[in-house]
């Protein structure tokens, strides 16, 4: 049995390895499958035709769902290959187009075996609880030299890195987050025995700098993170994720052991009712700016996302949100307009008031050309402010943040090392 995985999410591909599919990969090989991966690839279908797989299977989000409707339409078109979907896209919206002859409903190693093994239309398997059971990714079944090139633009870390996952889920609710709907407000973890081997194995095969710890929740769980700070290898620095409610000095202390250089976390908003309709009451401004505090305190650099176009959100709102990361403390800003998904409350609001459907086209979602931060004409407008005074608002948060965001790039430490120049120019 030959089996083709697609990865179809095409802006993210730019900086980050499809981990999910790397891990089905993995799992499917270990029960004796003939597997590969087809990532970075505007257009698929001639690769596919070419392999000549049994099964192959897409991994997408509502932004790329049109676009492999497309590719499995052709092959369906051309071949008697059996077409899969799975990611959060179908997950969230459970209808399966007739281009596809399954679709996978949530986690994807155990229902790719059910479909393997013939089932049909929609499969969803209960959740792995021993993930530990599950083999390393399959790395080497993509181009790890360009996966581990430093971030220029979405880190302040120019080293050679690479993305690992300790734990499945997310317990909280956002308004904007598809977690729930997947992950069913559960949090599941690989043991931190797992974890290092893991990291040891990558740092040394992959010759890595740095680790991204990319959960979703990084740290809830600090005997955990003690347990890390002991056995993980220090010879690498480490990026982690949390949420600004349980960022304090204990957990800092325990990073630092770590080695932790750099901290992501979602701010969202300076202001505290945009915030509380956001993050649903859970997190509070001072949480925030307590995370600034810290960050300063322990030397670690900062990213903040933030999001802007919140209903009844004002520019006055938004300049309070562009104030608080403003903050010297924070090194880099990423800025989101708010978008409607499947699967979140936002979507949810917006079909009771049928500005959404999840029939529409979802060309609209398409964020594969940036085209967010330069035309807001075809999105679906949420925003209290025109669409026009949207988009002056994006730009002049860029603007703003433009140097902040430029300077962490090339502090004096960093613009006097070669090898600097070297990643920088290779990763413009």
């Amino acid at each position: 049995m030959k089996i083709v995985l697609v990865s179809t999410n095409l802006r993210m591909a730019e900086s980050n390895i499809p981990l999910g599919i790397c891990y089905i990969a993995s799992y499917l090989i270990s029960k004796g499958y003939d597997v590969s991966i087809i990532d970075r690839d505007d257009n698929p279908v001639e690769k596919i035709l070419e392999l000549n797989p049994d099964i192959a299977g897409f991994s997408t989000t509502s932004s790329t769902y049109w676009k492999t409707v497309e590719w499995a339409t052709e092959i369906k078109k051309q071949s008697n290959i059996t077409t899969v979907i799975g990611g959060s896209h179908i997950t969230t919206v459970k209808k399966l187009d007739e281009c596809f002859d399954a679709g996978v409903i949530g986690e994807g190693e155990l229902a790719m075996e059910d479909i393997i093994n013939g089932k049909r239309g929609l499969v969803t398997k209960p959740f792995i609880e021993n993930l530990d059971m599950l083999p390393f990714p399959a790395c080497d079944l993509v181009d790890m030299k360009y996966y581990t090139i430093p971030r220029t633009g979405c880190s302040t870390i120019l080293e050679k890195s690479m993305d690992v996952f300790t734990s499945r889920g997310c317990p909280f609710r956002c308004v904007f987050c598809s977690a729930e709907a997947i992950w069913k407000r559960r949090v599941r973890y690989f043991s931190p025995e797992y974890v290092n081997k893991h990291i040891r194995r990558l740092v040394d095969t992959y010759k890595l700098e740095h680790i991204n710890i990319i959960d979703d929740t990084f740290a809830l769980d600090i005997g955990r993170v003690r347990k890390f700070a002991d056995i993980l290898p220090k010879n690498v620095s480490y990026t982690i994720q949390i949420r600004a409610d349980v960022f304090d000095d204990e957990r800092c202390k325990l990073f630092k052991r770590m080695n932790v250089r750099e901290i992501m976390v979602g701010f969202e908003s300076g202001n505290q009712r945009i915030l509380d309709y956001l993050k649903c009451n859970t997190v509070k401004v001072e949480d925030n700016k307590r995370t600034i505090m810290l960050c300063k305190k322990y030397g670690f650099g900062l990213y903040a996302h933030i999001i802007i176009g919140s209903p009844t959100e004002t520019k006055k709102d938004m300049l309070e949100t562009l104030e608080l990361v403003e903050d010297d403390g924070v090194s880099m800003v990423g800025i989101n307009v708010l978008t409607p998904m499947p699967g979140t409350q936002l979507w949810e609001e917006l079909k009771q008031k049928g500005m959404v459907s999840d029939d529409m086209d979802f060309k609209k979602f398409d964020f594969a050309n940036d085209s967010r931060y330069t035309d807001m004409k075809d999105r679906i407008h949420i925003a209290s402010i025109s669409p026009e005074e949207l988009l002056e608002m994006v730009n002049f948060f860029r603007k703003e943040l433009e140097y902040k965001n430029l300077k962490f790039k090339f502090t004096p430490s960093k613009l006097f090392m070669l090898g600097t120049w070297k990643k920088i120019l290779r990763n413009p």
